[in-house]
């Protein structure tokens, strides 16, 4: 009889233990977070920005390599004025008026 309540306890015990692997390995979440790029629902198949990734990878591109966003359009060369007002291109000379920048 102890043989058996061993058996029990051994198998209960491996039930405790198994139940939250199995949940870790069934949950989207998890995996999702685990491979980035890579769709659970799909069995693992490559999303599109996951394809995006590998291109940039192996074209050796590291603009793109953390989706990087786009360069900002060239600043004028008056920004540097506190005074500049980009509406109008111009800035607040030291002698109180607007002048254009060139």
């Amino acid at each position: 009889m102890s043989g058996l309540r061993a058996v029990a306890a051994a198998i209960l015990l491996a039930g405790m233990t198994l139940s939250p692997v199995m949940a870790q390995i069934s949950e989207p979440a998890l995996f999702d977070a685990q491979n980035p790029g890579r769709s659970a629902i799909n069995g693992g198949a490559l999303t599109p920005w996951g394809e995006a990734q590998e291109a940039a990878r192996h074209g050796g591109n590291p603009a793109n390599a953390y989706g990087a966003m786009p360069a900002p359009a060239p600043l004028s060369s008056c920004a540097r004025y506190r005074s500049f007002d980009p509406a109008s291109g111009s800035f607040l000379g030291r002698d109180g008026r607007r002048h254009p920048c060139q």
